[in-house]
């Protein structure tokens, strides 16, 4: 649909388009087809993410704030968002942290495909210690706020990369082989 030369528009595309920023105006299509209309936005949940953070950690139980309050005794806050399986490497990466102490890792599973009992499984395979790892908590809280306590993003198959770059928060994004 985007080699077309229709020069009114495609019959299948919406008459509205919600850009994130200028710079996705230069893109060829939006020179191409000059008769959709452009909303420069941005993305939705970024443009209040300070407000919602400050709005979520105020509503965080007393045992909520007091695991976030913990990360300040860690020189690295990793998030791994997990859509499927945690990779091997990965898992060797953890274990070798756990040595010096100094890493938190928060594993964050994703809302509909997450398995707590399948990443548990796999962390005791490895023997991984829970000490410094965390599932249960990283998963039930909100993304935003564990992304501005982050120091690191560690990311598979998800556009949390796009919010990791918001926070000006240095990304791994794993690709799985296939």
């Amino acid at each position: 649909w985007q080699k077309s030369e229709l020069k009114k528009g495609y019959d299948l595309m919406p008459n509205f388009f919600w850009i994130w920023q200028k710079e996705q105006l230069n893109e060829p299509f939006f020179h191409k087809n000059k008769n959709h209309k452009i909303i420069e936005g941005g993305k939705l949940l970024l443009n209040k993410s300070e407000e919602i953070t400050i709005n979520e950690y105020n509503h965080l139980g007393n045992k909520e704030k007091f695991f976030i309050k913990s990360f300040k005794k860690f020189d690295k806050i990793i998030l791994f968002c997990v859509t499927d399986i945690i990779p091997t490497s990965l898992l060797k990466a953890i274990k070798l942290s756990q040595k010096k102490n100094n890493w938190i890792w928060l594993i964050r599973l994703h809302p509909r495909h997450g398995n707590f009992n399948l990443v548990k499984k796999k962390l005791d395979e490895f023997k991984i210690s829970m000490k410094n790892v965390h599932i249960h908590e990283p998963t039930k809280m909100n993304l935003l706020l564990l992304l501005k306590k982050s120091t690191h993003i560690i990311i598979d198959q998800s556009s949390v990369c796009l919010d990791a770059a918001y926070f000006n928060k240095p990304a791994i994004c794993l690709a799985a082989n296939k």
